[in-house]
């Protein structure tokens, strides 16, 4: 089986190192925290990769701030009770518990993290050798800290960053989620702000709840084809919400940051969140706050309390769905798989399975399906679509009073000519 994912065009990590020979301090703090929030959700998720290396993360385009990429899941692995034994990798990245074959966890990505870390600041590895001999270095945990000048002016918690993953003792080593707590990588971020999301995105938010199950699929799907840039803002805000580093939103995360909103325009501050005006009426709290739960309920389709990326670029990307008509016609051509002109029940079950949020896809295409022919044709599809882009509606935000809480969280790092934060996706 093959999984096609996206193109990636700005190639290789290791081909940009190579080409500049040694990232900054910044940059290089930009991309491991790219590549920890994807090790993060991993690991969450109880998957290791198993063989992490600069060769493995890409850029998604040429862009100076492109964003990276983990790709290349065969050697990863579902975690059980059982230790992994397989000595699996490129030796260079390899772990001293995986040379040694005696059993290791999902700490051995960390390590190859630390690898990567070390090469994009001191522009070389941290261990020499022909075979043998790196094997020897690797098991022994003696780093080269004094074959690059790099070090001898670096600052402490960069040496500690670096130190900490390459621990020998996975048990002292440190996690995905400590890693990312780490001193280093907030070195450079600003100062804690309140994440309050614009009124679009909540109306957005609003009309995804209220959406039919089939408008929601093909805005799955419709989000898939939007291009990075589109999205970028979106993307930002999911990884701001996020403080759990598990590549997710908690539902309460969510749910905070939309009564921030409330909190906000009940002071009168300015902001997105007064661009338009917020229907305050109290004949509609109860439904309001109905919504919020509804909304709830929907973006947490497994009942994890998780919202995932996919799921909350689909349902916040509002006007955007129907802003690019070469966008429906491209998600219309990917439904219709048979390439007859139009979609089936049997076209839907091969792009989106047998069932969708729990209910059968028959029902689905029964909803759209003017004709009763069992078939929809590209103007029903389209008329799906502009139906939903019709439905937004002011969001009454002065009425949720579910809880009173707030989210406070880091934002993007403000670094000027580098890479953004994103969390990467399977």
């Amino acid at each position: 089986m093959k999984l096609i994912t996206e193109c990636c065009g700005g190639g290789e990590l290791y081909a940009r190192l190579h080409r500049v020979g040694r990232f900054s301090d910044a940059k290089a703090i930009a991309a491991a925290t790219q590549m920890l929030r994807a090790v993060a959700y991993l690991h969450s998720h109880s998957i290791a990769h198993r063989d992490l290396k600069l060769e493995n993360f890409l850029y998604e385009s040429t862009e100076a701030l492109a964003e990276l990429k983990l790709i290349d899941f065969g050697f990863a692995k579902v975690l059980d009770h059982k230790p992994m034994k397989e000595r699996l990798g490129t030796t260079m990245y390899a772990s001293p518990e995986v040379i040694k074959s005696i059993g290791y966890t999902s700490k051995c990505d960390m390590w190859s993290v630390g690898v990567i870390t070390f090469m994009m600041l001191a522009g070389r590895a941290p261990f020499g050798g022909q075979e043998s001999k790196l094997c020897e270095k690797i098991q022994h945990g003696k780093v080269d800290w004094f074959g690059s000048k790099y070090w001898k002016s670096a600052s402490e918690d960069t040496i500690d960053f670096v130190r900490r993953l390459l621990e020998k003792d996975p048990d002292k080593r440190l996690d995905a989620d400590e890693a990312l707590s780490h001193r280093w990588l907030s070195s450079l971020k600003l100062s804690n702000n309140l994440v309050v999301l614009a009124a679009p995105t909540l109306r957005a938010l609003q009309s995804y709840a209220h959406a039919s199950r089939l408008q929601r699929a093909v805005l799955q799907l419709l989000s898939q084809e939007l291009a990075p840039e589109e999205i970028q803002d979106l993307r930002d805000t999911f990884l701001r919400l996020g403080t759990g580093h598990k590549g997710t939103i908690g539902t309460s995360e969510l749910q905070a940051a939309i009564l921030a909103v409330s909190d906000s325009t009940a002071h009168g501050k300015q902001g997105d969140c007064e661009a338009s005006p917020l229907n305050s009426s109290a004949d509609g709290q109860l439904a309001d706050q109905d919504s919020l739960r509804l909304l709830l309920k929907v973006l947490d389709a497994n009942g994890d309390e998780q919202i995932y990326y996919s799921d909350f670029i689909a349902a916040t990307m509002g006007a955007k769905a129907i802003a690019y008509p070469e966008t429906l016609w491209a998600v219309f051509s990917r439904l219709d798989a048979d390439r007859s002109g139009t979609i089936s029940e049997r076209d839907f079950k091969s792009v989106i399975g047998e069932t969708f949020e729990g209910v059968d896809v028959h029902m689905l295409v029964q909803e759209v399906d003017s004709s009763r022919t069992g078939e929809i044709a590209f103007d029903d599809f389209e008329h799906l679509l502009q139906e939903y882009g019709a439905q937004f509606a002011p969001l009454d935000v002065n009425a949720l009073h579910l809880e009173e809480t707030k989210v406070v969280c880091d934002p993007p790092m403000a670094i000027p000519s580098s890479l953004h934060s994103q969390i990467t996706s399977l």
